[in-house]
């Protein structure tokens, strides 16, 4: 008997190897920078709240030779702790896109960290008072707070755009393949063009494929002519069936097309109606923000005078903030669209 041939060895494609190289490399580097980030953030932020603590208290440096030197030092230390937080945010955001992209703990994570610490100026007053004693010294302590609002700001503009980006390219693709699974019921049949309308059953939307449609268990007439004549399917059975078949994909992406806007005008809507309410909202955490970068540079310079005057209503940069945290709250609304359409199939 004349020995086997053996069989030719199938190399990938190598595109294949290239795109096994990025994701690697991505979560071998997304997970050192994860922890870099994490590190630098969290040493920033102990210093900075330290300094809070410490200058909010009263007088630090009573009693110290030079103290106007002292202020302006420790408003140095804070302006290099708030370079160290931001770019610690920054690692940990991208550590964070590495590891995580497409998932949705990723933007949950990044918008609760910015949120975070951007309210820095309100919530942590009350765990850290103010005294109203020192100019100087509560002029630095605010600047503490106010240099983690900063960080939490960054964040969240970064966060935002890295939404939106990731927002669209999932848009995209979902429209174009629905659940992208290899679905068991009509791979392989052409797709046609019944004219039927996209609301109503779920064997009678566009482009479905005719020999499928002829074998849908939903449809009454062909279930009694071709698929299971006298028989009498559970629900749970034609759900089951349905999810592995061509045609629900193609209901699911409709519903999913017709979703989108409605959620677009939902959103925009809201923002039409309570848009002062919410420019007056942000405005003021902005100018909080404001005041407290001003403070560093003031103090121990011009004690006791105000840092900004807030005589002006809301501004440009006021609404683009506005709006770029509405962009994200509807992103976040369309993600959840897409979960329950194509990941719990409803």
């Amino acid at each position: 008997m004349a020995p086997q041939r053996p069989s030719r060895l199938k190399v990938p494609p190598r595109s294949t190897y290239r795109e096994n190289w990025i994701a690697n490399f991505a979560e071998w580097s997304g997970g050192k920078l994860l922890w870099i980030g994490i590190i630098m953030s969290l040493l920033a932020t102990g210093f900075l709240i330290y300094y809070s603590y410490r200058f909010g208290s009263g007088y630090p440096f009573q009693g110290v030779a030079d103290p106007a030197q002292r202020y302006e030092d420790a408003g140095n230390i804070i302006r290099t702790l708030q370079t160290v937080l931001i770019v610690g945010l920054l690692v940990f955001g991208t550590g964070m896109t590495f590891m995580f992209w497409g998932d949705i703990a990723l933007p949950a994570t990044l918008f609760l960290v910015a949120i975070a610490y951007f309210t820095t100026t309100y919530w942590l007053p009350m765990i850290v008072p103010i005294r109203q004693m020192n100019p100087d010294a509560s002029a630095l302590a605010s600047g503490a707070m106010g240099s983690m609002a900063l960080g939490g700001l960054v964040l969240l503009v970064a966060a935002i755009g890295l939404q939106v980006v990731d927002g669209w390219k999932r848009i995209r693709w979902r429209v174009e393949h629905g659940l992208g699974e290899d679905l068991k019921h009509g791979r392989d049949v052409e797709a046609v063009a019944p004219g039927q309308p996209v609301i109503g059953q779920v064997w009678r939307v566009p482009l479905m494929r005719e020999l499928v449609c002829a074998w849908c268990p939903r449809d009454p007439e062909s279930r009694e002519k071709t698929f299971m004549p006298g028989t009498r399917l559970s629900q749970r059975e034609l759900n089951e069936y349905c999810r592995d078949c061509v045609i629900f994909n193609e209901h699911q992406k409709q519903k999913y097309k017709l979703i989108l806007p409605g959620l677009a005008i939902l959103v925009a809507g809201f923002y039409m109606l309570a848009r002062e309410p919410l420019l007056v909202s942000t405005q003021n955490v902005l100018r909080n923000l404001d005041v407290a970068m001003t403070r560093i540079t003031l103090a121990a310079r011009n004690a006791g005078q105000p840092a900004v005057e807030a005589t002006t209503g809301p501004g440009v940069f006021v609404e683009v903030v506005l709006f770029g945290i509405v962009l994200f709250v509807l992103i976040q609304l369309m993600r959840v669209a897409e979960f329950c359409l194509f990941r719990l199939k409803i």
